[in-house]
């Protein structure tokens, strides 16, 4: 089976998903919207074009071209930048007028992460290259005291307190964390949160791990 590549744009029919347009649905209009996506997202991911390069395994020159709006990339290289920039491929393909820059998720919505003594939602997860980053929104009624086991190799918190008190303990280190604390930590090892007050807490919590995909 013959690999898509940009050239076939031509043929609106032949792209389906959020790209496909009418006005703008010839090659040069897609190859410039990639050259604006693949810039932003490596900007965005804090890479170089060399970096970018020796990451997805695509030539600088390539990735120079690219940016320029030249070049006609297969489907195969942009599913190889993708992954390396921790974004969908249609990312890379959505036109620059109506990609979302701004995200929002209101107080409630998410995935819900209710349990005995706490409540809460899982608001966002974000691939960035070899890692999944998730932030969580936790609530902790008063008393209540869990052990959490290790996230895997390599995974950090990053806990923001913004209601309330809560108290943090890992390898043995203990903190209490008032409305505007921060904290930071390494969860590839078991830790343990709990509320010693007599009112609830909130806190959000940035975790960091290695994808498993």
């Amino acid at each position: 089976m013959a690999e898509w590549s940009a050239e076939d744009a031509a043929s609106p029919a032949a792209i389906p998903g959020p790209w496909t347009r009418t006005a703008r649905s010839d090659m040069h209009h897609l190859v410039d919207d990639i050259a604006a996506n693949l810039r932003h997202l490596r900007e965005r991911g804090g890479f170089s074009l060399a970096g970018l390069s020796a990451a997805s395994g695509i030539g600088k020159t390539t990735l120079s071209q690219l940016e320029l709006g030249h070049g006609n990339p297969t489907i195969g290289t942009l599913e190889a930048l993708a992954e390396v920039l921790g974004v969908d491929t249609a990312e890379l393909l959505t036109p620059v007028r109506t990609a979302q820059r701004l995200l929002v998720v209101r107080r409630g919505e998410g995935v819900d992460e209710a349990g005995s003594g706490t409540g809460g939602n899982l608001v966002h997860t974000r691939r960035l290259g070899a890692l999944m980053l998730e932030f969580h929104r936790i609530e902790y009624a008063p008393g209540t005291f869990t052990t959490s086991a290790s996230h895997g190799v390599g995974a950090s918190e990053h806990v923001l307190v913004s209601a309330g008190r809560i108290t943090v303990s890992v390898d043995g280190e203990s903190a209490t964390l008032a409305p505007g604390d921060f904290a930071t930590f390494p969860s590839d090892r078991t830790h343990t949160w709990s509320n010693l007050g007599d009112v609830p807490a909130e806190y959000w919590i940035a975790v960091s791990r290695t994808r498993q995909d």
